[in-house]
């Protein structure tokens, strides 16, 4: 009977995945996942995107972009933002050495969500799958956007 009860446990654990960590974030992700779906498949039906009063600028290729990673987030992991949503802060917050406008990049709403994100951990809040699907959004349209200017100009 003691040699069952390690492989009971497991058992247990797979039938109810909330009873760990790791399943967790990955449900998180998975729920992000599923509000990218659904707001990005919404602009199809004639409706805009618009994150945090921020219209995004190049639906079409987002759409594509997200479709072709099955809607996964790009932007963070487990509900934590990656290493490259700083990169990529960073790079907008220069945009002007480049002639280009900071502004037009979602930096002050993306910072706002950084920031909030990062107040909800030192609180040991949970993470709002929604804020983090804006993260994304605005991330996404702010890489392709920035990129796009930094090739063929404002």
């Amino acid at each position: 009977m003691r040699k069952a009860f390690p492989i009971l446990i497991l058992f247990i654990l797979t039938l109810y995945p909330g009873l760990t960590g790791k399943v967790g974030a990955q449900s998180l992700n998975h729920e992000v996942q599923q509000c990218l779906r659904t707001r990005i498949e919404a602009m199809f039906v004639g409706t805009r995107i618009v994150v945090r009063d921020e219209l995004i600028y190049d639906s079409v290729v987002l759409h594509s972009f997200y479709e072709d990673r099955r809607f996964e987030p790009v932007w963070s992991k487990n509900g934590v933002p990656t290493s490259q949503v700083n990169a990529l802060l960073k790079a907008i917050s220069g945009a002007d050495i480049e002639g280009l406008d900071p502004g037009h990049y979602h930096l002050s709403k993306i910072s706002d969500i950084v920031g909030g994100l990062s107040h909800g951990k030192r609180k040991r809040t949970g993470v709002d799958p929604g804020r983090l699907t804006d993260l994304d959004l605005l991330l996404t349209d702010a890489f392709l956007l920035h990129g796009s200017h930094l090739l063929g100009g404002e």
